[in-house]
This record gives structure tokens, sequence and C-alpha cells, in this order.
């Protein structure tokens, strides 16, 4: 048996992944890890606070997003987390949506 396969079956065996004891396996922290850990309450919490952004702006899908491009990077990591939201354009369209703001859809658009 060579070293890959002890390995491997070191992996199998134990589930996991060998770790040498200098190597962490622990991921590196996403801008919106904190949140992850938080309570469900406290998660919906923070939508709302950061949905609270776009309050006052004039309901037009070109004030949204001028109102969008400006929104922090954690805000918008985290908004996509909580919806399981892939990218901006798709998120856009769900903060337009919350606000009943129409916009079309912009699946078309690359």
């Amino acid at each position: 048996m060579n070293i890959w396969q002890r390995k491997n079956s070191m992996k199998t065996r134990l589930n996991r992944p060998h770790q040498t004891p200098n190597k962490s396996t622990v991921p590196k922290a996403t801008p919106y890890a904190a949140e992850i850990n938080q309570s469900k309450s406290e998660q919906q919490s923070r939508m709302w606070s950061t949905m609270r952004w776009f309050d006052g702006t004039d309901k037009t899908e070109e004030a949204f997003h001028n109102r969008f491009e400006n929104l922090p990077d954690e805000d918008v990591a985290f908004l996509k987390s909580f919806y399981n939201i892939g990218d901006d354009r798709e998120l856009f369209q769900m903060v337009c949506k919350f606000w009943n703001i129409r916009v079309p859809d912009l699946a078309h658009i690359a």
C-alpha cells in the first residue's frame, strides 16, 4: 500500500480528512459567518434592518438600483445567504419584490 492509498484509507476509516498537527481544517471565515450562528429571530431582525436601507427610496427601479449599488458588501453577502440567492441580479429582483417595485425579468440579461 503506497502513501496515497494509506491516506485515503485513513480518511475512509476516520470519516474525516487526514490532518497534520499544524494545519487547520476549519474553513476561512466569510463576511457573514457571524450570522450563521445567530438564532432565526436574530437573523430575521438583521434582515429587516438591512431591508430598511431602502426605506424612503423613490419607488422606481432606477432609484432602487442606485440604492442597491451602494448597499454595503457585508449586507449583500448576508442577504444572499439569508435568502439562499446566488447572484446580485436575483437579489436585486428579490429586494424590489419585497418593496413592491416592478422590475422586468432579468434572467435573459447576461
